[in-house]
């Protein structure tokens, strides 16, 4: 039998540093203790493996604190940040099916925090192969199936270019658009099942989605909920494309097929810079007519040294960015935005 035991991490650090703190650690014990995390900074600190020695000990196995389990499948939820977390588990879950894998998988409760990933997951695996583990117990069982994964994937091959951005002055851009957006063969499996469902929905012409205060909460899988918040949009952004006939449209009301659907039959979309671009542009695989991106000053260091503007937008005919914008809604803003809707 081998003990399985998990240390869920939530403390408000930053989601990008190495720190025992930004992530869920997993630990196993068959004649010893053993850390199945395989990040860098844990593999190589021997401190890191005694703190989870420590944790591990301190919890006695008693009755009621334990369940037997056969041979499973553990789907590591490591990290909090729900842009790179999604990747990380459908990059587990494609090994799962495309293995054919017959066991349960077990992954902990707390993602059931996150409607979205909750639906991801429940949409191609059925429900009753899933068994929601706790923090805090210990599990028994005859064998495990654990595959190392990374901090994130990328999962597509797309044009990445840059736009020479050399001051924190609020612009607008009218860029090229992007050509490309091949996705690697895990995330076209998942991608392709949703399409090949060829569903009708109602159809909204012009969709909104953008990182706002009033989204979030301490309760999101983000680990730093000021950091999060720092980089958003007051409410005022909302407003402005609400009253301009923009409709905003919450993923945790549709349905995964319902959702894809939406994305991939509008006419115009305004998408916020960071996780909402980046997953988003993964349900899309038509060609948008409009797409106008907003870039938060706080992601300053990622659009202009990264130089990764392909990551970040879908396939489009007309591509407008807007760079250096902060939380608070101004006029000069408003006249910003008002030309971006004029030019579409």
């Amino acid at each position: 039998m081998v003990i399985l035991y998990y240390k869920y991490n939530n403390n408000g650090t930053s989601i990008h540093s190495s720190n025992i703190e930004d992530i869920n650690t997993f630990y196993i014990y068959k004649k010893n203790i053993e850390c199945i995390n395989n990040w860098p900074f844990i593999i190589n600190n021997i401190n890191l493996i005694n703190y989870g020695e420590t944790l591990f000990k301190s919890i006695n196995i008693i009755n009621n604190n334990y369940q037997n389990l056969d041979e499973v499948f553990l789907l590591k939820c490591e990290i909090h940040n729900a842009g790179h977390l999604i990747c990380n588990i459908l990059y587990q879950l494609y090994y799962y099916l495309f293995n054919n894998l017959k066991c349960k998988i077990i992954t902990p409760f707390y993602i059931k925090n996150n409607i979205f990933i909750l639906k991801l997951l429940e949409y191609y695996i059925n429900i009753n192969d899933i068994i929601y583990i706790d923090s805090e117990t210990k599990y028994l069982f005859n064998n495990i199936i654990i595959l190392s994964c990374n901090y994130t994937y990328t999962y597509f091959c797309s044009d990445i270019y840059n736009i020479n951005n050399d001051s924190h002055n609020i612009k607008l851009y009218n860029v090229k658009p992007l050509i490309n957006n091949n996705y690697t063969i895990d995330i076209y499996y998942f991608i392709n099942i949703i399409k090949n469902k060829n569903i009708t929905f109602k159809k909204i012409d012009k969709i909104l989605l953008i990182k706002t205060k009033n989204k979030i909460n301490k309760h999101t899988m983000n680990a730093n909920y000021i950091y999060s918040l720092e980089r958003s949009f007051d409410n005022e952004y909302e407003n402005f494309f609400i009253n301009n006939n923009f409709v905003s449209i919450d993923f945790n009301e549709y349905s995964i097929d319902e959702y894809y659907y939406l994305l991939n039959n509008c006419n115009t979309i305004i998408l916020s810079w960071g996780c909402i671009s980046w997953l988003n542009k993964m349900f899309i695989t038509n060609e948008i007519n409009n797409v106008i991106l907003l870039g938060h000053l706080g992601y300053y260091y990622e659009y202009n040294n990264l130089k990764n503007l392909g990551d970040f937008i879908p396939k489009c005919k007309n591509l407008q960015v807007i760079l250096n914008l902060k939380s608070n809604f101004t006029e000069e803003i408003k006249n910003i935005l008002e030309e971006a809707i004029i030019n579409l």
